[in-house]
């Protein structure tokens, strides 16, 4: 297959990447979408407009995204185990990084995806990033500013009405902390107006200093359902620790839920099962020193569900006037900050009693980390909410998560009775302090007490 696109804009130049978030050229461009045709034994141009794509009765959504390694190192082999990888995921959409023009033949020739799928027409020169879809859908670049060739690469289509967009990156690697913020505020500038928006890829960090620039209007499926694991999408070899560039992020939207993720080509290729594992010698463990995975990066699984803006507003609304009827019933959220010292884990274990036995007034009692992502991810399924936390992570949120805890309180604003709670559970020495944080964010309902027994008493107030 021939590919084409629609005329491409020349590379740009600058000086400083910072200087790119002001520069208006970097505006997407519209590429080729290909499905194979039997009738004539090839892969044929679509002509698809992104207005008239739409997709009904959606009620799931399945994803896949794989840095699948650009490295000639059991190349054919690596490749047989990413193509059977990809045929068993039967996702809806698969995100691929470090596409090679072979690698893209190949995956040309699986019968599996001239059956299924469309495929992005994006140009290969060197290597790149490619989209293959099970729904039609309009097919564009962004270019980036970017010393290595990189881009945003989406696809834009209607589902059950919403507009919708899924794209995938590689950010740019090694030290280029400050280009690879500017090259994510494109891609969130891009999808600003999308209701369900999907953006994942070889994201190239993992460390606080660039995790906070994932705008809180965006959630990291891997954090919000793992939050106590790490999730290493790449092992530590000798020059890396385990790391895990690779993140399917997802607009917070009362239309989609995230349900499950898990890392796929994690077991070696057949010529490597049954040998020992590498092992440095010394007191490290678990080292990587040859790559005997299908790449070197772990791929990514997920599903999300997908609600109709009707349906969503009818069962709201059904559920709402329910509960308030009946009873007084809570969701509860311990924030510990990873506390797991005794005593906290002795005072958890005890709330978790504690609620349980209260059937019929207690919908949901989860323990999180300091962050507040999990609970921005679940908020459109609370109709109440009580958070737990101590000191130190009631400093955190209203200090680091300002943005976050701002629409968590909306979302309780203008009711009767508020239905927003906030338990401080500290020692004395902390109650003036906690009481001035509490204030200072406008809490409507908020009590800073020293005894467990006192955070008991005012759970179902």
């Amino acid at each position: 297959m021939q590919q084409t696109t629609q005329s491409k804009p020349p590379a740009f130049s600058f000086e400083d990447p910072l200087e790119a978030k002001h520069m208006q050229q970097y505006a997407k461009y519209k590429v080729s979408t290909f499905k194979y045709d039997f009738n004539m034994n090839k892969w044929k141009m679509v002509e698809l407009e992104a207005k008239d794509v739409r997709i009904e009765g959606i009620t799931q959504l399945k994803f896949i995204t794989y840095n699948i390694w650009f490295d000639k190192h059991n190349f054919n082999e690596r490749g047989i185990e990413i193509r059977k990888l990809l045929q068993e995921g039967n996702a809806d959409f698969v995100c691929l990084q470090e596409v090679l023009q072979s690698s893209y033949s190949q995956l040309l020739d699986c019968d599996w995806l001239r059956k299924s799928y469309y495929v992005s027409g994006n140009s290969i020169n060197g290597y790149t990033n490619l989209i293959i879809s099970k729904h039609p859908c309009v097919f564009f670049v962004k270019p980036f500013p970017t010393k290595m060739g990189r881009s945003l690469i989406f696809a834009e289509l209607i589902i059950n009405g919403i507009p919708t967009v899924v794209g995938t990156v590689h950010l740019e690697s090694l030290g280029n902390g400050q280009l690879r913020q500017t090259q994510l505020d494109l891609c969130f500038s891009e999808f600003k107006n999308f209701e369900l928006a999907f953006l994942m890829g070889d994201f190239n960090f993992d460390w606080e200093s660039e995790n906070k620039n994932i705008i809180p209007e965006y959630a990291d499926m891997w954090r919000i359902l793992y939050p106590d694991d790490p999730g290493y999408t790449m092992p530590r070899t000798p020059d890396f620790l385990a790391w895990r560039p690779d993140r399917i992020l997802v607009k917070r939207s009362k239309l989609c839920r995230g349900l499950t993720i898990e890392r796929i080509g994690m077991d070696p290729i057949p010529k490597y099962i049954g040998d020992e594992p590498y092992v440095e010698e010394s007191d490290e463990k678990d080292m990587v020193l040859e790559v005997r995975t299908p790449s070197d990066h772990y791929g990514l699984k997920a599903s999300v569900e997908i609600r109709s803006e009707k349906g969503h507003e009818e069962s709201h609304g059904h559920r709402h006037n329910h509960e308030h009827k009946e009873s007084k019933r809570g969701n509860f959220i311990w924030i510990d900050g990873h506390i797991s010292n005794s005593e906290n884990m002795f005072y958890l274990s005890e709330l978790e009693k504690f609620v349980t036995e209260k059937k019929g007034q207690v919908k949901g009692f989860e323990k999180v980390p300091a962050g507040l992502e999990y609970t921005l991810f679940k908020l459109e399924d609370f109709d109440d909410l009580t958070l737990i936390l101590n000191y130190l992570s009631l400093y955190t949120i209203t200090n680091d998560w300002r943005q976050s805890l701002k629409r968590i309180t909306e979302k309780f604003l203008h009711e009767k009775q508020s239905r927003f709670k906030v338990i401080i559970f500290t020692n004395k020495a902390n109650e003036k302090a906690s009481k001035e944080l509490c204030a200072q964010e406008g809490f409507e309902k908020f009590w800073i007490v020293t005894s467990f027994k006192e955070v008991v008493q005012h759970l179902f107030v």
